[in-house]
């Protein structure tokens, strides 16, 4: 049975979640272009922040993360790629000349047939005039990305558990 490490050179937590939120973002960013499975592909990618980062923290310390404690670290890699890929789609609207959202919307709708994909549309580009509707928008996808770390860092804690990991004491 190995030792684990002197607590002065174990890696910082905050490590393991940036490194999970930002792999699990990058591989979101890697799955949204293939069509018709991309949305599914990047909600298993924002699973895999809570994985990753439980599985950093276990690769660097060499002891099981506790269920608690990893679905923490699962939440807040989710808010890590929640962070990140607000940060990607502000810089890429700034590239872009800041384009108006409801005015894209409006235009892809008008590209639809005549066959109710259009009136939906439309009417999600109205909605999206409104900033009631927007804060809803961002809280909902804040509560995806946090709820899907949340279940990575939970299977986390059980796929990447030690064996030979000693019994944590409590103080």
């Amino acid at each position: 049975m190995s030792d684990p490490q002197p607590l002065a050179s174990v890696p910082s937590l905050s490590r393991s979640i940036v490194t999970g939120g930002l792999a699990g973002f990058g591989l979101s960013l890697l799955f949204v272009w293939i069509p018709g499975v991309g949305p599914v592909l990047c909600c298993g990618a924002l699973v895999s922040t809570g994985l990753l980062a439980v599985w950093h923290r276990v690769a660097m310390t060499r002891v099981s993360v506790p269920g608690g404690e990893a679905v923490r670290m699962g939440a807040q890699a989710g808010l890590v790629a929640f962070v990140s890929s607000t940060a990607v789609l502000a810089l890429s609207w700034l590239a872009a000349g800041r384009p108006n959202m409801a005015s894209l919307m409006r235009e892809s709708a008008q590209a639809f047939d005549a066959n109710g994909e259009q009136d939906l549309l439309a009417a999600g580009a109205r909605g999206l005039d409104q900033p009631a509707v927007v804060l809803g928008v961002v809280l909902s996808l804040v509560l995806l990305y946090l709820l899907l770390g949340t279940l990575g860092g939970a299977l986390g804690a059980g796929v990447f558990k030690r064996i030979d990991s000693p019994p944590r004491t409590e103080a």
